[in-house]
């Protein structure tokens, strides 16, 4: 059985108790002693559902406490010698790890205030903190809370909150699920670029005894910097939802945050400016691009094939294609001509398995309602994008904060959760990138 079905079934014995002493108060009479006896019994059977519930939590805190990497490989101690020790404890090579050490999920537990928002006090002060509000808050549980205060208002989420929003985030966005992740703890992280052209770098012929020639590389290192940008969204909640014992609150919250940040970001990573918010794709300077043959918005399929073959073998392999909604809709009635023109199979072949995108020329066909609608843009606008997303990186800042607003929408009977959360994104290579726009 469940915790949520432990805790039903307490609150329904309790009900049933509470019921027989609120009848009492209504008649004002007093209860009979079997009526009493009748009250007793179902408030210990609620007492014993509650028993087996907090044993659960109990071994379910324990079970995430020793499973954590901190607990396998001991940052303070151990056996030096043991197998992949050193790459779990970069502290203990000297220094502070680097930005991609704790980018790296082994390294995250080298954060302190992400041991501290893992640990069971943390868990059971946040979730009483979102049910009833911080004047709920013991003594204990507002210590355990203390040390991860946000300046805002609010607090940090346990680990178990963040990785299922950012779970079901990538299951939203097309984006995020194709490009390449990266969390971060740093308020900026730079990584060094090398773009030379092919003849700086070809290795020339050497004859025997002669001098090998040094490569001229000067002004070919470059950097690209992410900086994670601030986005927060507030979610209003009836009240009696949050604090019913029987509603999974995590859960709720998870879904509508997930649902809300995924319009964002997928906007953000597509039409970014790159100023305060991530560099998007259509946005991104110095992308190549092919215009179609035809005139305004008439797209053929050898479109398609040239756009295919502007690309190099080596980033082609991985690409997938990116279209509005209404370019999809032209492209499934493109056929091939055998047999005559327009009259052969369509090039569009739909995905009969669950999860899978339908391909188009043999790639994966993504439709995404951010990407630009050439039908009313002018010249110039994306039609199609055909891209290898790996070489979209988003950066993401490994906190996020939830910030409980009781009065905002108390009129409501309604309570307010505000959900700040912080990342970063831009293409770092033009080459697996290729758009054809319309005329």
């Amino acid at each position: 059985m469940t915790a949520q079905e432990l805790v039903r079934k307490s609150l329904e014995a309790y009900r049933k108790g509470q019921a027989i002493i609120e009848d009492s108060d209504r008649s004002g009479v007093a209860p009979a002693a079997d009526r009493i006896a009748e009250a007793n019994r179902w408030f210990d059977e609620a007492d014993s559902w509650k028993l087996q519930v907090d044993a659960a939590q109990r071994q379910a805190d324990l079970k995430t406490w020793h499973e954590l990497p901190e607990r396998r490989f001991p940052m303070g101690g151990g056996d030096d010698d043991a197998p992949g020790d050193d790459e779990l404890r970069p502290a203990r090579r000297g220094g502070r790890p680097t930005a991609l050490e704790l980018a790296d999920p082994r390294f995250k537990a080298a954060d302190p205030r992400i041991a501290i928002h893992r640990s069971p006090e943390f868990r059971r002060a946040f979730e009483a903190y979102v049910r009833f509000g911080e004047r709920s808050l013991t003594l204990e549980e507002r210590k355990a809370l203390s040390s991860l205060t946000d300046a805002e208002g609010g607090f940090l989420v346990t680990e178990e909150f963040r990785v299922e929003v950012i779970r079901k985030l990538r299951n939203l966005l097309y984006i995020r699920q194709h490009a390449t992740v990266i969390q971060t703890s740093a308020g900026a992280v730079a990584f060094p670029t090398l773009e030379p052209a092919d003849t700086q770098t070809a290795p020339p012929q050497v004859v025997q005894n002669a001098p090998i020639p040094q490569a001229q590389l000067s002004n070919l290192f470059g950097k690209i910097q992410f900086v994670p940008h601030k986005r927060a969204v507030i979610i209003p909640i009836p009240l009696e939802l949050v604090e019913d014992a029987v509603v999974d609150v995590g859960a709720l919250l998870t879904d509508f945050f997930a649902l809300r940040f995924a319009e964002i970001e997928e906007n953000d990573f597509i039409n970014g400016t790159g100023v305060n918010q991530p560099l998007g794709l259509v946005t991104a300077p110095n992308l190549p691009s092919i215009p179609i043959a035809g005139t305004t918005t008439n797209m053929v399929p050898e479109d398609l094939i040239k756009t295919v073959y502007a690309m190099r073998a080596v980033y082609r392999r991985d690409a997938a294609w990116l279209m509005h909604r209404l370019v999809v809709q032209a492209v499934r009635l493109f056929r091939t001509n055998i047999g005559g023109a327009g009259t052969g199979s369509f090039i569009f072949q739909p995905s009969f398995q669950a999860g899978q995108p339908p391909t188009l020329l043999g790639f994966p066909l993504l439709e995404s309602e951010f990407m630009p609608n050439p039908y009313t843009g002018a010249a110039g606008t994306a039609m199609a994008l055909f891209a290898n997303l790996k070489f979209y990186w988003i950066v993401d800042r490994i906190d996020l904060m939830v910030q409980r607003l009781n009065e905002l929408y108390a009129g409501n009977d309604q309570v307010g959760f505000r959900m700040r959360k912080r990342y970063d994104g831009a293409p770092v290579l033009a080459d697996p990138f290729q758009f054809l726009t319309r005329n």
